[in-house]
């Protein structure tokens, strides 16, 4: 008898590994981005966003909702949640999978930020502020959050204060004020910063 039951067990692990992945879930995903756009004419995207998450082989749709939803409570986190200048919960993918999960990858190096390299309002700042066009004085700027994937990959709407859109292009916020004449005074753009002479008089309220 025992040795008939070391011959069984190898054959009834086997068997589990073979019924194994025709039991096992797949997994899928949708993708998004923040963008900032700018007062003369140039957008830059500021953040990569993802969502995935596992379900049944028969109903790949049902991940994609899933994931569509979790990467929207992403980004409804890191903007309500800009001036924490951190990566939200909501935002942090967890690298052992299995659930369903947001996620937020940077899409610039940007070094010596006030607030550090997780600050979505610094980023916002230093994009308006730091860059050939900006003439140091203040903007306001448009943000969104554009969304993308399969067909699978709608259905949750993000609130971003009074916009409710289900376009696949979110305004997170239109005219954002951006002060960047006191941002660039604080040394927010380095020290060696000239900003371009005035091409426009799109000026307004200090950095929200």
């Amino acid at each position: 008898m025992p040795r008939n039951r070391s011959l069984l067990a190898p054959l009834a692990l086997t068997l589990a590994l073979l019924a194994g992945p025709a039991l096992a879930d797949i997994s899928r995903g949708c993708s998004g981005r923040f963008v900032v756009s700018l007062p003369w004419g140039k957008n830059v995207i500021l953040a990569e966003l993802s969502g995935r998450s596992s379900c049944k082989k028969s109903n790949p749709n049902k991940c994609r909702l899933k994931a569509y939803e979790a990467m929207g409570k992403c980004a409804e986190a890191i903007w309500n949640d800009r001036w924490s200048h951190q990566i939200p919960m909501h935002c942090r993918a967890w690298p052992s999978g299995g659930r369903t999960q947001g996620g937020l990858r940077w899409t610039q190096v940007l070094m010596g930020l006030p607030n550090g390299g997780n600050s979505l309002k610094d980023r916002i700042e230093h994009n308006t502020c730091c860059r050939s066009g900006s003439y140091g004085k203040s903007y306001e700027v448009d943000l969104y959050y554009q969304t993308g994937g399969d067909k699978g990959c709608k259905g949750y709407i993000p609130r971003f204060g009074r916009f409710n859109f289900k376009s696949g292009i979110y305004p997170v916020s239109l005219d954002y004020g951006v002060n960047c004449k006191q941002l660039i005074d604080a040394g927010l753009c380095g020290p060696n910063f000239q900003p371009s002479k005035p091409s426009q008089g799109n000026t307004s309220k200090p950095g929200n």
